[in-house]
């Protein structure tokens, strides 16, 4: 399984068996709030379709393997709830990664945690 893990956090592949609860899960701590897309490309989604419809397509090894991106859940480990997302997109040469964390979550060192074990892994 796919995943980079740190003490308090895991960016993870959504879980087929959970894609709904965890999509609203995602939809009401990140993807739908307007604050948290404040200074992404992306506008809030509209509903949480938008957010099943985006685990589907990017959140499974299938477009990693063939689309060379992914959009892994950023999950806290305490609650095991979804709080952002970790969004990686490969090349031959490079990785680009693009990350959020709710604001709930703000000044804990959470991003910094993250972008650690990104390395890590990066670099394994």
């Amino acid at each position: 399984m796919f995943s980079i893990d740190t003490l308090r956090l895991t960016a993870r592949f959504s879980r087929t068996q959970d894609l709904e609860t965890e999509s609203q899960a995602l939809f009401d701590n990140y993807t739908g709030r307007t604050a948290e897309s404040a200074f992404l490309a992306r506008k809030p989604h509209r509903d949480v379709s938008d957010t099943l419809a985006l685990l589907q397509n990017w959140s499974c090894a299938r477009s990693w393997t063939h689309n060379n991106r992914v959009a892994l859940i950023i999950e806290e480990k305490n609650s095991q709830q979804p709080i952002g997302q970790l969004v990686l997109f490969r090349d031959s040469r490079q990785l680009e990664f693009h990350f959020g964390i709710s604001h709930d979550y703000a000044g804990q060192g959470l991003a910094t945690e993250l972008i650690q074990g990104l390395v890590n892994w990066a670099t394994s």
